[in-house]
């Protein structure tokens, strides 16, 4: 019964996405699509090494839900453990990188709805 309920609790933890998204105060959020045009992985010192990669990004914006961004397509980068899928979408915080790109700051699949924290956070107390 024990390992029963193990396996049942074990599944429940990792299948639960996040419910509210955090964003800086000069982030937008929008719905749309990443697509991945470049990955290039990054050396560390650590043991598993190429565990991260920079990704240079393509979002595909459906809808601004906080912010402004009059453009549908706008380049991002990204540093993650592995690719982002590109067949469904997303709610996916922006941090503009002054130089009219963005950085992906955070992103959930749309599909479970996700929402954003209550209020921004200022610019030094994020990430």
């Amino acid at each position: 019964m024990s390992l029963l309920l193990f396996c049942f609790v074990a599944g429940c933890v990792t299948e639960e996405p996040a419910r509210y998204l955090e964003f800086g105060c000069e982030d937008i959020a929008v719905v749309g699509r990443i697509k991945t045009l470049n990955q290039t992985a990054i050396q560390g010192s650590d043991p598993l090494s190429d565990w991260q990669s920079a990704y240079q990004l393509q979002i595909h914006i459906k809808r601004v839900v906080r912010g402004s961004e009059r453009r549908r397509l706008v380049l991002a980068t990204a540093i993650a453990h592995a690719q982002i899928r590109d067949d469904r979408d997303f709610l996916i915080v922006l941090t503009p990188d002054g130089a009219g790109g963005y950085s992906v700051a955070a992103a959930s699949l749309w599909q479970y709805r996700p929402k954003l924290s209550a209020s921004c956070l200022p610019a030094s107390g994020i990430r």
